[in-house]
């Protein structure tokens, strides 16, 4: 005999000019990938002086080996909840996904709500609330990792994006594994995905993996074993995104006694146009002007109008967002009060509030009496508009006081 060749997990390792040995014998020591996978594969080769091989293989399996399991159903496990099939991570401490360690399991505890891990799944929250994006765009899934340790991890993550049970369909992991510096501690990462034209919004549920471990290569593939590391699950309801965020509504007076109108958006999705409508008592409004929307737009955006003539005293403003299919949003109502105007005034809307204005709500005293004289629980709700919903239908007083000085008073009619 002039060499045995002993090849475990596709390494290779010789015993070159062996000659006869009755039991030749060679030690291997597992790596962190062999210990994930639960198993080593075994093959010895042995060739003769003259040319001929022989070969025997086998499978030995790793026992005690200390796992952490995903939880989503079992179908995205392959139907295994179990080693070597079901996605498995083992443990190595300081290495986790979100900032609590993961727990030993036997068996993955698989579910429907993905919630068999419990507290320790804190990369992200279970269900995911994040809006859901649109068809094409690029979006990134903020998550949660923590390395604490010397070893260089890789985090990755998965949307079963049409909801057929697996992670195995294009643009369903996403554009690229990020490195996790060792000793780096607890940071968010933005995991990106190109959401694709399968998005099936009519679905009720829909799942998330998330997979971290010190092997790039286990953490690329949504089942099998990863070493050192975690891998959580969780569910994310499908969520019509906004057609608008408004950041702001804002009223300002001119120079010439005109009024600016002014709007920010942080962003906005297939908006076709805002039409900014006015009222004098909160109720009825008319059209003042027609804005082009951006449709489709990520950044902040600011909007302007001016309305030279407005009402005498107080006007109400609102936005009304449409969307190109027609759908529509309310904003507002804002008041303002005409700076030609001097005084307080006090106006209702509906039987719901009252609003104050020409003196700050909140440097003075509103009191509301019936006209039996008994004082009313009424509470400022925001800025100048007073609550007045719990109030029964009648006539009351409203009275405005600062100090010992009464500045106001006039009656209300709620009905």
């Amino acid at each position: 005999m002039n060499e045995i060749v002993f090849s475990p997990s596709a390494k290779r390792r010789l015993i070159p000019n062996a000659g006869t040995v009755a039991a030749p014998s060679l030690n291997y020591s597992p790596t962190a990938l062999d210990l994930a996978n639960g198993f080593v594969d075994l093959s010895l080769l042995a060739t003769s002086v003259n040319g001929c091989e022989s070969m025997v293989s086998c499978q030995v399996t790793i026992n005690n080996v200390l796992y952490d399991f995903g939880d989503a159903p079992i179908s995205y496990d392959q139907n295994m909840n179990i080693q070597p099939l079901a996605a498995a991570s083992t443990i190595l401490s300081g290495v986790n996904l979100g900032t609590v360690g993961p727990s030993v399991e036997n068996v993955a505890n698989n579910s429907v709500t993905a919630d068999g891990d419990g507290f320790e799944e804190d990369a992200l929250t279970n269900p995911v609330t994040v809006i859901w994006p649109t068809v094409g765009q690029i979006f990134d899934l903020s998550t949660q990792a923590t390395n604490n340790s010397n070893e260089l991890a890789y985090m990755n993550a998965y949307v079963d994006w049409n909801a057929d049970g697996d992670f195995l369909d294009s643009l369903e992991e996403a554009t690229s594994i990020l490195p996790i510096p060792g000793l780096s501690g607890t940071n968010q990462f933005p995991m990106q995905f190109e959401v694709p034209t399968s998005l099936d919004l009519s679905a009720t549920q829909f799942y998330v993996r998330l997979r971290l471990s010190t092997d790039s290569i286990a953490a690329s593939k949504p089942y099998h074993g990863a070493p050192q590391g975690e891998t959580e699950d969780f569910i994310w309801p499908p969520t019509a995104p906004l057609p608008i965020e408004l950041l702001s509504f804002t009223a300002h007076p001119l120079n010439d006694h005109g009024v600016e109108l002014n709007w920010v958006t942080a962003s906005e999705i297939d908006n076709d146009y805002f039409l900014l409508e006015r009222s004098r008592d909160g109720q009825e409004f008319e059209l003042l002007a027609q804005i082009l929307g951006a449709g489709n737009s990520s950044s902040m955006l600011s909007y302007a109008h001016i309305d030279p003539r407005p009402l005498p005293e107080l006007s109400y403003y609102r936005l009304k967002q449409v969307d190109h299919n027609g759908q529509h949003e309310y904003f507002g109502p804002i008041a303002y009060l005409n700076s030609i105007t001097s005084g307080i005034v006090v106006t209702q809307i509906g039987s719901e509030s009252i609003v104050l204005l020409g003196v700050d709500a909140e440097s003075v005293e509103v009191v509301i009496h019936d006209l039996a004289g008994r004082r009313q629980e009424v509470r400022l709700i925001s800025e100048n508009f007073i609550d007045v919903s719990d109030l029964s239908k009648g006539v009351y007083l409203l009275s405005v006081i600062q100090g010992n000085e009464v500045l106001f008073n006039k009656k209300i009619l709620l009905h």
